[in-house]
């Protein structure tokens, strides 16, 4: 069972995108998913193999992450800022839950810095909670 409803994801405009990887160095590409796998935003243009496999690919490490957290920490509360991120033969990749229940992708090469790339991309995140939930 999903904590987000459907009809409350939208997509971001790829100048969001593109802000968000212009002040993060070594940052090449970022991407807005729907829970259920379907690409909502992508920056920059890259063929749709890529991108498909690239949200095929967050899609299935976040919900392994969503699996894997009960048993890791039984007694925490349930969160909506999970993060995963994986980093492979000098590729890192940062994944976290938008506040609208969309999942947000920032690769970049090994040196780009995780810290920013984080803090930057839960900005985002943040940013994207709806009104009703943040009043709630």
């Amino acid at each position: 069972m999903s904590l987000f409803s459907q009809s409350a994801v939208q997509a971001l405009a790829p100048q969001q995108l593109a802000d968000l990887l212009t002040g993060i160095p070594s940052a090449t590409t970022a991407l807005q998913v729907s829970p259920d796998g379907l690409v909502l935003a992508h920056w920059p243009e890259r063929p749709a193999d890529v991108i498909d496999g690239l949200a095929a690919a967050v899609t299935g490490l976040v919900s392994c992450a969503r699996g894997c957290a009960p048993g890791l920490a039984p007694t925490a509360p349930p969160a909506l800022d999970h993060n995963v991120s994986v980093y492979k033969d000098g590729s890192l990749l940062l994944l976290m839950i938008a506040g609208d229940g969309s999942l947000l992708a920032l690769a970049g090469t090994g040196e780009a810095p995780l810290g920013v790339m984080g803090e930057q991309l839960a900005r985002l995140a943040k940013s994207m909670t709806p009104a009703s939930a943040r009043a709630a």
